[in-house]
């Protein structure tokens, strides 16, 4: 079993979450870096990684939402609506080295 931490994302996360992405989703699933800021810093208290060895090996954005309209991927924009029903896991992923360990 590989031991992680798991804390919130900082703004420098994104370099390593680019990567993860990059190795996890093909076609027209990643997301660029600009939705992805637009996401963190919409709601940044609610986006974790996951740390082995101070390498970032997972991570997971997460938004206060509404249940019935999901965020748009890929969107250079993101606005947090007013009164959230749920919290809306929008990705996560883990790095394939991690998959399998515990």
């Amino acid at each position: 079993m590989i031991m992680c931490e798991i804390r919130p994302m900082q703004a420098p996360d994104l370099d390593s979450v680019m990567s993860i992405q990059a190795v996890c989703y093909s076609g027209d699933i990643p997301e660029s870096r600009a939705s992805l800021q637009a996401k963190f810093d919409a709601s940044s208290t609610t986006c974790l990684v996951a740390e082995s060895n101070r390498v970032v090996q997972a991570y997971l954005f997460a938004l206060p939402w509404l249940s019935s309209a999901p965020p748009s991927l890929n969107a250079a924009t993101c606005e947090l609506p007013a009164h959230p029903n749920c919290l809306y896991l929008h990705d996560l992923s883990v790095a394939p080295a991690l998959r399998g360990t515990g």
